[in-house]
């Protein structure tokens, strides 16, 4: 997830689905001189598609289908966490904007559902995440781990712990077994949707 990804591999993929094809020719059409879908991601940027993109993919689970054009406004909460923790990331990596639509498509969900519990970043995680040092490459990771320590534990037991550089690994070690079951089935559905099940390595992230 690394750098910026070239158009072609990027179509490889979004060309073995007809229908979304389709899609996203209508979507993008205003931005289309007559050279193709391609050429188009070319001349936004990939941040810019990206973003586009993703917002047709929100708007089919608002809406139940998807938008004529692209609509940045309903990802804004998307953008909102990716600038919010930018300092603390590898800025060429896409996984904070990754974790914000995780999150927004997790809470649409969750709203239709009886008694169902919305995915919320604590407002005190920025200042737990500036007692650890450098920039995460797997900052999705470090968000969602030091989000569920939130909900056991206190703010300042947390920090006391990272600022002394101490591990994650102990935390866990201090939460009770309904604790870790409830991080755990989340970060494996997480790990799950985008793909990658290695996370429970803490000390990679």
């Amino acid at each position: 997830m690394g750098g910026t990804p070239a158009a072609s591999d990027i179509f490889k993929v979004l060309n073995t689905n007809p229908a979304l094809t389709l899609v996203m020719g209508r979507a993008f059409a205003e931005f289309d001189d007559g050279r193709g879908i391609e050429k188009v991601m070319s001349a936004l940027g990939w941040s810019s598609f990206r973003d586009r993109l993703s917002s047709l993919y929100v708007s089919k689970s608002l809406y139940g289908k998807y938008l004529e054009k692209t609509d940045l406004e309903i990802i804004n909460d998307v953008k909102e966490l990716e600038s919010r923790f930018h300092n603390f990331a590898v800025s060429s990596f896409s996984r904070l904007f990754l974790l914000g639509f995780y999150i927004k498509l997790v809470n649409i969900r969750q709203k239709t559902l009886k008694d169902a519990t919305m995915i919320v970043i604590p407002d005190s995680l920025e200042k737990i995440l500036a007692t650890v040092e450098g920039k995460s490459e797997r900052i999705d990771w470090l968000i969602l781990i030091v989000a569920h320590l939130c909900l056991f534990f206190d703010e300042k037991l947390i920090m006391n712990h990272l600022s002394a550089q101490k591990k994650i690994d102990d935390l866990y070690e201090l939460m009770s077994s309904s604790q870790r079951q409830l991080m755990f089935e989340n970060l494996l559905n997480y790990g799950a949707s985008i793909g990658e099940q290695d996370f429970v390595l803490y000390a990679k992230i």
